[in-house]
C-alpha cells in the first residue's frame, strides 16, 4: 500500500465515524432497581458505590456483582446479569447485628444525650447502630428539666425509650378572632395568636389578649397537670371601663383572676361582659364581687376589705387558733392551715359549740390535751 493509500484509507475511517449514528458508538445499558428494608443503605456495584436506597439507576450492561451494605447489619450480595435496555430488581433485606435506640420525646426541641454525648435533638431521635451495653441516655428541654435513665443495648435489638418531660406541667393552645393578637400570661408577653404556651404550671393563671383597634380580653384559665387547653378568644370594638377603688392602698386588684396591679386601678377599652373583681391585701379578707361592664360605661366598684387578727373575739377566728404551753400554735406542722384560713382563700372549717354539750349528753368532758391551754372562748375549732 501506498502512502497516499493509506492516507486516503484513515481520512475514510474518520469520517466514517464522524456521520455513524449516536446510537451506534453507544455503551449499552440497563436499569437497576434496588430496595432494602432498611434506611440509607448503601449500594456498591462491583465494589464502587453507586448511591443510596431507595436505589433506581441506569448502570452499564452486562455482569456485575451487587453489594447492599449499612452499618450495624450483615452486608448482602447478588450476581445480576444485565442485558442491554432491560431491568433488573433486587428487594434484599439486611440481618441486623448491632443495637439500635430509640428515644421517643413528648415536647419538641429536646435534646437526647448518651453517655453524656450529644446524639440527636427532636421528639424522635434515633442511635443506629448504637453501642453495646449498659449507657445512661440523658434528655433535656428548656424549661421542663431533665431525664435520664439506664439503657442495657444488646446485639440485634432496637430499645425503643419513651420519656415524658411534660410530666405535670400543662399547654395552653390560643386563637384568637381576630389572629395576631398579642397574649400575655401572668403578665409574661407569649406573642401573637395563635400561639401555644408551653410549660405552664398546674393551676389558675391570667390570661390578657390585646390587639389595636378591639377591646383587651381577661380571662382566668386553669391548667391541669400534664394537659393540654384550647382556648379560642373573640376581640370586638365595642367597650367600657372598669374602676377598682380599694380601701388599702397597696392592696392587689385581679379581674377575672388576671392580677391588674396594687392600689386604685382604671381598666379601660374592656370587652363589654360579666367580670369577677377580688381585691386581696395582707391582714385583710378579700373583697369579691361580680360586676357588669357595658359598652361606654364606667363602672366603679369601692372596694372596702375588712381588718382581721388572731388576737380576740372580735378576730376572724373567735379566740383564734390554740397555743401549746410555749405559746405557739399547736398546728406549726401545718402551717399552710392558718395562712390559707387568714388569707381568706375559701378554707373552711367547722365549729362545733362545746358550752354545755357535755350535760346535754350525760357524760363527763372528755380529758383535755394537757399540752393545750385554750383560748378564752365558747367556740371550739374542730380541725379537719
Amino acid at each position: 500500500m501506498t502512502l497516499r493509500t493509506a492516507a486516503l484509507t484513515a481520512a475514510l475511517s474518520l469520517l466514517a465515524l464522524v456521520f455513524l449514528p449516536r446510537d451506534a458508538t453507544a455503551q449499552a445499558t440497563g436499569i437497576l432497581d434496588v430496595q432494602v428494608n432498611v434506611e440509607d443503605a448503601w449500594v456498591l456495584v462491583d465494589g464502587e458505590p453507586a448511591g443510596q436506597t431507595p436505589f433506581l439507576e441506569i448502570i452499564e450492561a452486562g455482569r456485575h456483582t451487587v453489594t447492599i451494605r449499612r452499618d450495624g447489619f450483615e452486608d448482602f450480595s447478588q450476581d445480576i446479569d444485565l442485558k442491554p435496555d432491560t431491568s433488573v430488581e433486587i428487594r434484599a433485606r439486611l440481618v441486623r447485628i448491632e443495637p439500635g435506640l430509640v428515644v421517643t420525646i413528648d415536647i419538641a426541641g429536646a435534646t437526647v444525650s448518651l453517655d453524656g454525648e450529644q446524639v440527636g435533638t427532636g421528639q424522635k431521635v434515633i442511635v443506629d447502630p448504637a453501642p453495646r451495653g449498659r449507657h445512661e441516655v440523658t434528655v433535656e428541654a428548656e424549661g421542663y428539666g431533665s431525664w435520664n435513665a439506664q439503657v442495657d443495648l444488646k446485639p440485634g435489638v432496637v430499645t425503643p425509650v419513651e420519656v415524658s418531660l411534660r410530666g405535670s406541667l400543662g399547654t395552653i393552645v390560643l386563637t384568637s378572632d381576630p389572629p395576631g393578637a398579642m397574649a400575655f400570661l401572668d403578665g409574661e408577653e407569649q406573642g401573637p395568636t395563635p400561639v401555644t404556651i408551653e410549660p405552664v404550671a398546674p393551676g389558675s393563671h391570667g390570661l390578657r389578649l390585646e390587639a389595636k383597634g378591639r377591646s383587651t380580653v381577661l380571662q382566668q384559665v386553669v391548667v391541669d397537670p400534664g394537659k393540654s387547653v384550647n382556648i379560642d378568644l373573640t376581640l370586638v370594638t365595642e367597650s367600657g371601663t372598669l374602676e377598682v377603688k380599694p380601701s388599702v392602698s397597696d392592696a392587689r386588684v385581679l379581674i377575672n383572676g388576671v392580677d391588674v396591679g396594687a392600689g386604685k386601678r382604671s381598666v379601660g377599652n374592656l370587652k363589654p361582659g360579666s367580670y369577677s373583681v377580688r381585691v386581696t391585701a395582707a391582714d385583710h379578707t378579700d373583697f369579691i364581687k361580680s360586676v357588669l361592664v357595658e359598652e361606654d360605661k364606667k363602672v366603679v366598684v369601692a372596694a372596702k376589705l375588712e381588718a382581721f387578727s388572731f388576737g380576740g373575739r372580735s378576730g376572724r377566728l373567735a379566740g383564734g387558733p390554740p397555743k401549746t404551753q410555749d405559746g405557739a400554735p399547736p398546728l406549726a406542722k401545718r402551717p399552710g392551715f392558718w395562712a390559707a384560713v387568714g388569707g381568706g382563700v375559701g378554707a373552711a372549717v367547722a365549729v362545733a359549740v362545746i358550752a354545755g354539750a357535755a350535760a346535754n349528753s350525760g357524760e363527763p368532758d372528755p380529758d383535755p390535751d394537757p399540752g393545750l391551754t385554750l383560748p378564752d372562748t365558747d367556740i371550739r375549732l374542730a380541725l379537719p
